[in-house]
């Protein structure tokens, strides 16, 4: 999560161990490095925070101001940083200043009111700081605000409506001139997943890296025949688009990866190579392509994600990978057991067979009792061992 330099991954090791005291030396030592350094601002303020949690006799402490210092850093380097900005204001709270906790949490929803994970997140910093505390990681033995009825198995949750309405009736294809087979994905994906799923009048998609509800989508072909899902998409500029074009499914902004955190966002003037992947992004830049922005975002576990979004039992016929590098965390943060699609789609971004038999992705997913069925140019088929086209 920090580590972007030695000192930031010492810092960041340090953490880990909860060794919290000499965290915050590496930290501040980070600052010293680089003071625009957003990442080192936040691991400052965190490990501080994490320091005074749990041990403080009274409101005040000289941790908790050396925090709200180091965040306030950090969120002027970065406004939509969620977690620097939430731990700021738990920091407002905990030294008995609620009316500037309430200005950092509505100067947040202001800029982010589409986004169901942040607005919920900053509204219990208001109404239930405990809670939102263990939200954010601090248990009840070192929650910067002593819980009331909070719980540790508390996850922090991407979506609080109601489960996904389960498709009920099929809808009228569209008419298309003859000979037509219409496709949206950028490879003729989801033309594969029809012949796949041909005898599936309805059914449940799973999309993550949705990039956009149309261009290059894997999922609205069959949104269009009366499918629903979910759609996973961290860019947040994109929600208001999903939102339009597809009211039936779940639509959520934030990042997938194999453990709660926050990752950095790399934003390209083509916003379909947008990637957490520092290494990949790198080698896109300064040819046809250039990076324009970077962003904090926040990074769930799948399983977390559909865990809130369907209810239990609901199949998943197919589940879309596409996030630009990252795909193997993305399918090891799923519960295998509990949520199997009977589809995987993942992107490769090899051509060569033999090259996808030997990667990683290719292991994990025979692993997970799935086996190779078809290849696009830079998209590969797994299928569930029992599901027979």
């Amino acid at each position: 999560m920090f580590a972007r330099t030695p000192t930031l991954a010492l810092g960041s090791a340090l953490l880990a161990r909860h060794d919290y005291e000499a965290a915050a030396e590496r930290f501040a030592q980070a600052v010293r490095e680089n003071d625009r350094d957003v990442l080192a601002y936040h691991g400052l303020g965190w490990s501080l925070c994490r320091s005074a949690g749990g041990k403080l006799p009274n409101l005040r402490s000289t941790e908790m101001d050396l925090a709200a210092e180091a965040l306030a850093h950090a969120v002027s380097l970065d406004p939509n940083n969620s977690t620097s900005a939430a731990l700021l204001a738990l920091c407002f709270m905990n030294a008995g200043a609620p009316e500037r906790a309430a200005h950092v949490v509505q100067n947040f929803i202001q800029r982010h009111p589409l986004n169901v994970q942040l607005v919920g997140l900053m509204s219990d910093l208001a109404t239930q700081p405990d809670l939102a505390a263990v939200r954010l990681g601090f248990t009840a033995a070192d929650a910067l605000v002593a819980p009331a009825q909070a719980t540790t198995s508390e996850v922090p949750r991407v979506y609080s409506g109601p489960p996904l309405a389960l498709p009920t009736q099929p809808q009228r294809a569209q008419s298309l001139p003859e000979f037509v087979n219409l496709s949206y994905s950028q490879e003729g994906e989801d033309l594969v997943l029809a012949r796949i799923f041909g005898a599936h009048a309805l059914g449940v998609y799973v999309d993550v890296g949705a990039h956009h509800p149309l261009r290059f989508s894997n999922t609205h072909r069959f949104y269009l025949q009366g499918w629903r899902g979910v759609n996973i998409e961290p860019n947040p500029d994109l929600y208001e688009a999903f939102r339009l074009a597809r009211p039936g499914d779940i639509n959520l902004t934030c990042g997938v990866s194999d453990s709660y955190g926050t990752l950095t966002y790399y934003m390209f003037d083509e916003p379909a190579l947008n990637s957490f992947d520092p290494e990949l992004s790198a080698s896109r830049q300064g040819g046809a392509y250039k990076i324009v922005e970077t962003r904090l975002l926040d990074v769930v576990p799948l399983s977390a994600i559909l865990n809130q979004c369907l209810q239990s039992g609901t199949p998943i016929h197919f589940l879309s990978v596409d996030v630009e590098g990252l795909d193997l965390q993305v399918l090891q943060s799923n519960d295998w057991e509990r949520h199997r699609p009977l589809c995987v789609v993942a992107e490769c971004l090899q051509s060569d067979v033999q090259t996808v038999l030997a990667s990683q992705v290719h292991g994990f997913m025979r692993a997970q009792g799935y086996r190779l069925f078809a290849k696009t140019f830079n998209s590969v088929f797994y299928l569930e061992t029992n599901f027979e086209v």
